[in-house]
């Protein structure tokens, strides 16, 4: 998901990228609580008719459930700030605040978006200049990313340079002999 804002200095512009995440932590408590009681009233009932082997099961699955919707609720919460002002484009990562920078001279910086060759991955978005490069966007779908490039690229002033998918090759055609 991308997030536009119009920055009040050096009419900048920032871009705000998330995965789109369709539960979030609230939500994820109330699913995790639900979840727990149903396996718990479930686990008790099979333990009380003499089945007591449940409980530590019952209890790691619902552990395990935990920390995949933490890690779940973590990795939805993953965001990228491009910010493009005056001479600069900056890049910010983090979680809940910046864990890392990187940044660019506007006037240096180009936009490549690399697709794969057999077309079974999704593409690479990169910010590159003076040797140094910088994938953005990897959370996002393809066509966010592909207008993401766009929109960068005419920021900075040059045109996102896109390789293209190459073409699959042809399976070599079968021969077949026959003898007659």
């Amino acid at each position: 998901m991308i997030t536009r804002t119009a920055l009040t200095q050096n009419d900048g512009l920032a871009f705000t990228l998330r995965p789109n995440g369709s539960l979030g932590w609230r939500a994820a408590k109330w699913a995790c609580a639900g979840m727990i009681l149903l396996t718990a009233a479930v686990a008790t009932w099979f333990a009380l008719r003499g089945a007591w082997l449940v409980l530590p099961f019952a209890g790691a699955e619902m552990l395990l459930l935990v920390c995949a919707l933490y890690l779940a609720c973590r990795w939805s919460r993953h965001a990228e700030v491009i910010r493009v002002d005056g001479d600069s484009l900056t890049v910010q990562r983090g979680h809940a605040r910046p864990e890392e920078e990187h940044r660019f001279q506007r006037g240096w910086a180009r936009v490549v978006l690399v697709r794969d060759p057999t077309g079974w991955y999704p593409s690479r978005l990169l910010l590159r200049s003076h040797g140094r490069s910088v994938e953005i966007g990897a959370r996002l779908v393809e066509e966010e990313r592909l207008e993401l490039a766009e929109e960068l690229a005419h920021l900075t002033g040059a045109s996102a340079t896109i390789d293209p998918a190459l073409p699959r090759p042809a399976s070599p055609a079968r021969t077949r002999s026959v003898v007659t």
